[in-house]
């Protein structure tokens, strides 16, 4: 006779769940796989438009500037390539072989037209909201003496200078007659470089032209000036904690807010080449004019002392503050080993202690003396 297996509490339940029933399916039933994969189509759709459009904005900035950069520069990018792609958003334009010049390079910023939860965090987040280029030139060192100035908008300067330690500290505001002040300042540590530099027509006119401003002051404000930032060192932008730290090499660099080049028109293109036209002109004016006199070599010589010596005097509190607290490590570790021992022998090793304490005040005391 055979046994009839019994049921237990302990045996696996049976799925009693419905098979899906394709013929009574509606579309509803679906949402979850319909939402997830309208998503991925919308961020493939978004990355291809947003980087087309990119390189587009790259392509045009580097037409319209091709020109001037190959008067200027015995090699422009690579034999492949003038135009670098470093990244659906980042582009790097390069050149070298120009007097007073080691590397000259630009890199575009675009808008983060490509990611969409990048771009929304962008906005949200008040940066990278404009496409823009920056651009860096390593200027020889021995063509100038030390200088530091920088020209920068009067409403983001107060944020620029809390990010740059170099230019929140040497150069101080200067006003110079025809200059833009409403809209621009100028902080210098060498009045007279910065005097040679605004004297240059070319200079005046892209500065007044960023406004979208003649010279006279005349003409519909941008809301934004297109000039950013011009900025000259050799010092760190970040507060050095080493001596050794606070030289660098010259860095010329220029910040430009670029146009929406789908809008743009032959005067927009005209004025991309004229700051190209820009930054050579500053390179010149350094090369030429960035030998100081005695006085002001010697007063940005005193400048850089003085800041040696905070940094030799910072050095020396972080030393002083490591030795204190490997002290009073090393006191902690002999009297945990203490509390290790008999009563006898710890009365013994405390009473050591304290003398060896006493015999290194009294020495203290009788250096002093």
């Amino acid at each position: 006779m055979s046994q009839v297996p019994l049921s237990s509490s302990f045996d696996t339940p049976i799925d009693t769940r419905p098979m899906m029933d394709w013929n009574t399916m509606a579309w509803i039933d679906l949402w979850f796989e319909f939402i997830a994969i309208s998503s991925i189509l919308f961020y493939i759709a978004c990355y291809y438009i947003g980087n087309s459009k990119n390189l587009r904005i790259a392509r045009y900035w580097a037409q319209a500037n091709i020109s001037v950069w190959k008067e200027n520069f015995a090699h422009v990018g690579n034999e492949d390539h003038k135009l670098v792609k470093d990244g659906p958003r980042d582009y790097i334009y390069y050149g070298s072989g120009r007097i007073y010049v080691q590397t000259c390079y630009a890199l575009l910023r675009l808008v983060a037209r490509h990611d969409p939860i990048q771009y929304i965090f962008d906005y949200f987040a008040g940066k990278d909201l404009y496409d823009r280029v920056t651009i860096d030139v390593l200027i020889t060192e021995t063509v100038c003496d030390s200088i530091v100035f920088a020209l920068l908008p009067r409403k983001t300067a107060t944020n620029v200078l809390k990010t740059r330690w170099d230019l929140d500290n040497f150069p101080k505001p200067r006003d110079m007659t025809g200059f833009p002040k409403e809209h621009y300042t100028m902080l210098t540590d060498c009045p007279e470089f910065t005097n040679v530099l605004w004297a240059s027509p070319k200079v005046k006119k892209a500065f007044w032209k960023s406004l979208g401003l003649d010279e006279q002051g005349q003409g519909e404000l941008n809301t934004h000036p297109i000039i950013e930032q011009i900025s000259f060192t050799d010092l760190p932008y970040e507060k050095p904690k080493k001596l050794e730290d606070l030289a660098q090499p010259k860095m010329l660099q220029f910040v430009f807010r670029l146009p929406d080049f789908d809008k743009a028109d032959a005067s927009t293109t005209a004025y991309q080449r004229e700051l190209s036209e820009l930054v050579m002109e500053v390179i010149d004016i350094i090369g030429k004019h960035g030998k100081l006199s005695h006085e002001a070599k010697s007063k940005s010589i005193r400048l850089r002392e003085i800041a040696a010596r905070e940094i030799m005097r910072a050095e020396e509190e972080e030393r002083k503050a490591v030795l204190a607290d490997q002290k009073i490590k090393e006191k902690k570790e002999k009297m945990n080993e203490i509390l290790k021992l008999s009563p006898e022998s710890q009365r013994k090793a405390e009473a050591k202690l304290k003398k060896k304490e006493a015999k290194k005040l009294q020495s203290k005391r009788t250096k002093r003396a």
